[in-house]
């Protein structure tokens, strides 16, 4: 008898255990409270292209009485913009099912094929009567940061859209195919190196050594390339990105920014700089180990400096290693912030460690005031993102396209995973 109840105790023990372990593990629903769209589709503008297509384009930024800006230097949106609207856009449709946006998609989709040039590269700024424009002294048309945001935005696009006979989705998969045959002559120069100082950098990058633009770039051809499409040049152009990368991470462990990938030769930037991100998706995709490995050690080893202070903006690896007076602090703005928190985030999902998470979290909280500024750069009310921190204790008013898209990528992200937002909303 005795026997029989110490039995019988045991089960419902058991029961009770497992009970309130599938309580404790049980996925939580997304809670995206802080993402608005609002703003963002107030700076998304119609407008006739001059053969008289429709499209949309995102303007540049609001003024500080949250006016229209008057056009910029150098016109009145640029494809940066357009590709982060339009991630944004893509994102919000695959996490919720909203259609509301289509049509703001499409008309992303097609100013961006109007702003790419015959050759694969691409123009950046777009002006008020509808021409295409450069940018000072940016190589015009290139393969620069902006052109990386589109080839990212329209890879995402074709991989979302074509299982849903999007329109254009065919259109953005030749933009992709363009851009790959501009690349061809930077891939080519592969396994050549140059060496600045005592740096070893790859010159099969795109404009030699950006390893920033060949991280966006990544993104695209990745979710191309999940899309079902294939060929020689689309691999090597993976492959080949993804090795360089890797070889512009700093791996002397008694030096400084140990782990970080530098951007442009021996020059680390915060903006863009979406290596993390980029290898992990390369790891998810080939099951390879070794970019795995590379974006841990960025996340392990220098992602806790930039947190410790709250962010920087730039600095020559040569100077700044043994003079920290070399780093530039300011400005900042969200897309700074953007590599740190969506690669965290991609390392959580792709390890299960909640560390990651914990990190991303902490990252976006720079968003909210937790920053060296001490102010809010996004506003969840109006969902506008002012554009940079300009100094310590010191804010930009205007509220900019490319910071409100930064912004809400980044809460969506977090808005998905309960470890991540409850360091959001910590105090």
């Amino acid at each position: 008898m005795k026997r029989r109840t110490a039995l019988r105790f045991r089960f419902w023990l058991w029961v009770i255990v497992l009970a309130l372990g599938g309580c404790q593990s049980a996925p939580q629903a997304p809670d995206f409270s802080l993402v608005n769209l609002n703003y963002l589709d107030r700076l998304c503008r119609p407008v006739n292209l001059p053969d008289g297509e429709p499209a949309y384009y995102m303007h540049y930024s609001t003024n500080r009485q949250g006016e229209l800006a008057g056009p910029g230097p150098y016109g009145i949106g640029r494809i940066d913009d357009a590709g982060r609207a339009l991630l944004a856009y893509l994102r919000w449709h695959e996490l919720t099912g909203d259609t509301a946006h289509a049509r703001q998609m499409r008309g992303l989709v097609t100013v961006l094929l109007y702003m790419q040039a015959e050759d694969g590269r691409w123009y950046r700024w777009f002006t008020a009567d509808g021409r295409r424009a450069g940018e000072g002294e940016i190589e015009n048309p290139g393969i620069g940061n902006g052109a990386a945001k589109a080839v990212w935005a329209l890879g995402r696009y074709v991989k979302v859209g074509q299982a849903k006979s999007w329109p254009l989705v065919r259109e953005a998969g030749q933009a992709v195919e363009r851009t790959l045959l501009a690349l061809r002559p930077f891939l080519e120069q592969y396994p050549n190196m140059e060496t600045i100082g005592d740096v070893d950098v790859p010159r099969w990058l795109p404009n030699g050594s950006n390893a920033d633009v060949a991280s966006e770039l990544l993104l695209g051809l990745v979710a191309y390339q999940h899309a079902g499409r294939r060929s020689e040049l689309l691999q090597a152009a993976i492959d080949r990105l993804t090795a360089g990368i890797a070889m512009m991470q700093q791996r002397r462990e008694d030096a400084f920014a140990y782990g970080a990938h530098l951007s442009y030769r021996t020059i680390w930037h915060a903006w863009s700089n979406a290596q993390v991100q980029a290898l992990v998706a390369v790891h998810q995709l080939t099951q390879r180990p070794e970019p795995l490995l590379t974006a841990r050690r960025e996340a392990e080893q220098f992602y806790p400096w930039l947190l410790e202070e709250q962010f920087a903006d730039r600095f020559d690896w040569l100077e700044a290693r043994n003079n920290r007076k070399a780093i530039d602090w300011f400005p900042q703005r969200p897309e700074h912030v953007r590599p740190v928190v969506l690669g965290c985030l991609a390392l959580f999902e792709a390890t299960g460690e909640k560390r990651f998470a914990e990190m991303a979290g902490r990252a976006a909280r720079w968003l909210l005031g937790d920053n060296a500024a001490h102010e809010a750069v996004y506003d969840p009310e109006t969902g506008g993102a002012r554009a940079w921190i300009q100094a310590r204790n010191s804010v930009r008013l205007e509220i900019s396209a490319g910071a409100t898209a930064e912004a809400l990528l980044m809460l969506m992200e977090v808005g998905r995973h309960s470890e991540a937002l409850k360091q959001v909303r910590h105090n």
